[in-house]
């Protein structure tokens, strides 16, 4: 598989088994600075083969996650970071579907960050803005119905 087929077929892997998400990053300094995140996409699957072609596709990493219980199987985790995740995003934003507000958020958050020397601790405007993308992205990844629609739901019961 080559080109636009490649990616919107991986835009629909991402949108169904996808997390776009910013994980909080231990801080290098001690000194009580604000937390600071980090961009990752990531896929789990029980096919490791699926696991292997992103990575093989557009970098990254590939991880075993043994079963929790006997009778599970194991499940692979891919995962891409940082610069690599942005240039991931963009990829294959055109053809994203479910996901595309994460993506958006991601690829902001990423940008913004290339700004930010490493090492260099960031000013509380671009801390506050760094929590205010990771509470939207987790908003954004919360399962089940949104907040308006359990609102219209009570409404209508």
């Amino acid at each position: 598989m080559r080109g636009k087929l490649a990616l919107a077929y991986t835009a629909g892997i991402i949108d169904g088994e996808g997390h776009i998400g910013l994980s909080p990053r231990k801080q290098q300094n001690r000194d009580g600075g604000e937390r600071s995140f980090g961009l990752r996409v990531d896929v789990g699957s029980t096919d490791e083969w699926l696991c292997q072609w992103l990575k093989m596709q557009y970098g990254g990493s590939v991880i075993c996650v043994p079963p929790k219980k006997p009778q599970h199987s194991p499940a692979w985790r891919w995962y891409i970071s940082s610069k690599e995740a942005l240039c991931f995003l963009e990829l294959i934003l055109p053809y994203l579907q479910l996901k595309r507000q994460q993506a958006e958020v991601g690829i902001a958050f990423q940008k913004e960050k290339r700004r930010n020397p490493r090492g260099r601790r960031l000013r509380p405007m671009e801390s506050a803005l760094e929590e205010a993308q990771y509470i939207l992205l987790r908003k954004l990844n919360r399962k089940g119905p949104s907040d308006e629609q359990r609102t219209s739901q009570k409404t209508t019961d």
